[in-house]
């Protein structure tokens, strides 16, 4: 089949490993003609904000990329929250795609799908939402002018010719029900997912990276990933451990220190040994980290390497929001408050075996829900159920 992937609500960081990435990466691997069509807006090696040229490449998760500009119609200031482009019509009438998967249902660019869908009405059509009551429309200008006005009437115009809407949340569904309207029939749940390994490769990355970092079997690595701000609780998950004087614990932080937590988290890290912060790390650094944690901490706000955080077999610890209860049955936690944490950690050393039933059970449930070898099935079934 040919599949295209269109990111124009949100943005595609080539080489990156989001859920545009992996899910593109599974398509190409089972045998499909992928294209990506994207947005100029990018992303460098250290997690900063950049923009690309207009351009046509191979990118490096095998699909070929079609970056374009915003539509120049549209006055600068605003082009990034309008999300209408150039070309993107004439991209697919070359492309001829079998399925369009358009990641996220908040862009103008809709339009141009719907003029492509009534003019090809055997193409199936898939939405994503990854929208929710926590991200979007939270201030009156998002909520009145940007949601309720422009995107909702440009989504409401092409949902009678959507064949899906796949959300990535059990908030997310909530939203693209409630707030935009979309028939209960068209939803369905298709979780931000990962890449289950194999034990060979896991086992392996697991000890190589251990070794990097020189902690024992024995120790108990703790990870933490992502931009950290305040919404995260880097702060205060630090605050917890250093509560817990166990030296066989170890606190590993993966990511970028926004400026509202920076002067006060690096204070904290150079008060105790046992917390090491890596800076940011690509893809490949991440997937390894991933694999070596024994436990994997997002107290705050979500996080997309929450789900592979479980894909590669670690018992977590989170938030307890309505959006994590699907990935935490008998491998992890879900704490209300922050004071939890450190009640944890401290409890770890009664029961030695219990991370390691933990990551048996975070397996289980990645097989079963969060393995993209598995959501992909759903979108081929797509096309072939009315084909």
């Amino acid at each position: 089949m040919n599949i295209a992937h269109l990111c124009l609500s949100c943005f595609y960081y080539d080489g990156f490993s989001y859920q545009e990435n992996l899910l593109v990466q599974q398509n190409v691997k089972d045998g499909h003609n992928v294209q990506v069509i994207a947005s100029t807006e990018s992303i460098d090696s250290k997690g900063r904000m950049t923009f690309a040229h207009k351009s046509s490449y191979m990118g490096a998760d095998g699909a070929l990329v079609n970056r374009v500009p915003y539509n120049r119609l549209v006055p600068k200031i605003i082009q990034h929250k309008i999300k209408s482009y150039e070309q993107v019509f004439t991209l697919l009438e070359d492309f001829a795609p079998d399925i369009i998967y358009f990641h996220g249902i908040s862009a103008v660019e809709l339009l141009s799908i719907k003029k492509f869908k009534i003019q090809h009405p055997d193409v199936k059509l898939i939405l994503d939402c990854h929208s929710d009551k926590y991200n979007s429309a939270t201030n009156f200008v998002s909520k009145n002018i940007l949601h309720s006005f422009i995107y909702r009437t440009c989504y409401q115009s092409i949902l009678p010719l959507v064949d899906k809407v796949f959300c990535i949340s059990l908030d997310a569904m909530d939203f693209a029900i409630d707030f935009y309207g979309t028939p209960k029939e068209k939803v369905e749940f298709f979780p931000l997912g990962g890449e289950c390994l194999e034990d060979k490769e896991y086992f392996e990355l697991k000890s190589n990276v251990r070794l990097d970092l020189n902690i024992s079997e024995s120790e108990i690595m703790i990870l933490q990933t992502g931009k950290m701000n305040a919404k995260k609780k880097v702060i205060e998950s630090i605050i917890q451990f250093k509560r817990v004087n166990n030296d066989n614990l170890i606190y590993v932080i993966a990511g970028s220190l926004e400026e509202d937590v920076k002067a006060e988290v690096l204070q904290l890290i150079s008060s105790d040994k046992r917390i090491r912060y890596l800076g940011w790390v690509d893809s490949v650094k991440l997937k390894g980290l991933l694999c070596a944690s024994d436990l994997y901490l997002q107290p705050g706000s979500q996080s997309a390497t929450m789900q592979q955080s479980v894909c590669l077999r670690n018992p977590v610890i989170l938030d307890n929001v309505k959006s994590h209860k699907p990935f935490v049955d008998g491998n992890g936690w879900l704490i209300n408050n922050i004071d939890e944490l450190g009640d944890i950690l401290l409890s770890l050393n009664e029961d030695s075996n219990l991370l390691d039933v933990m990551s048996k059970k975070s397996l289980e449930i990645a097989k079963e829900m969060l393995d993209y070898r598995e959501l992909s099935k759903k979108i081929y079934i797509l096309n072939s159920s009315n084909s």
